[in-house]
């Protein structure tokens, strides 16, 4: 046992340790002549290490994941849209089944939920079945359902990437005000597209506001 001055010079790491909540936060930081300290700190703290505290919460995450999910089956079979919409996130993070997916995410869009009619239209093999779904989608303000929408309908495209501009898609409000500047697909209208610019560029866009100087 320590006694006297080396007691305390071993008191005084193992207390930062303590406050510091485990030996990974202060080892390093450690003197050499300090393995009294080291000793009683793994003996206090056996295997702690930061690495397993972060697997741990990972765990812990995945695991309250999973509990979401099974709770809301039920519900979804039954056909609530939000139930339907955590089950088709979650299977379809976790690679499960597509038809479940499919069926899940078809549920969530037709309550109105803008992510389920993203889902349902990136799930869809038939473009003629799929466009609308993510057109539903970007109208209930899901702009990654606009821009998957203006890539498959070239004709409305602009209306499509001005949509995702004003759900603040900022690249979107550049490509949408090219389109009306120069008339491209659509009626020429240059104050349309200044407008679409100074959006994107108070939202952080570098794109729209390099080309708002360049239009001025």
């Amino acid at each position: 046992m320590l006694q006297g001055p080396d007691m305390s010079r071993a008191l005084i790491p193992l207390a930062l340790i303590t406050l510091m909540g485990g030996c990974a936060a202060v080892l390093c930081q450690l003197e050499h002549n300090n393995s009294s300290a080291i000793a009683g700190c793994e003996a206090s703290y056996p295997g702690f290490e930061y690495k397993e505290l972060h697997e741990d919460r990972g765990q812990k995450e995945a695991d309250s994941e999973r509990a979401a999910r099974e709770r809301a089956a039920p519900a979804c079979d039954r056909g609530d849209p939000r139930s339907c919409l955590t089950v088709a996130v979650y299977d379809e993070r976790h690679h499960g089944s597509r038809s479940t997916i499919v069926k899940a995410y078809a549920v969530a869009c037709r309550g109105s939920l803008a992510f389920g009619c993203y889902g349902a239209g990136r799930f869809e093999h038939n473009p003629t079945r799929a466009l609308p779904l993510l057109a539903r989608g970007c109208e209930l303000g899901e702009m990654a359902a606009c821009e998957a929408a203006a890539a498959m309908d070239p004709v409305h495209a602009t209306d499509f990437h001005e949509a995702a501009c004003w759900l603040n898609q900022e690249d979107a409000c550049q490509v949408a005000a090219l389109s009306w500047i120069y008339g491209t697909g659509v009626p020429a209208d240059p104050g349309r597209g200044r407008t679409l610019l100074m959006h994107g560029c108070d939202h952080g866009s570098v794109r729209a506001c390099a080309l708002l100087k360049r239009i001025r």
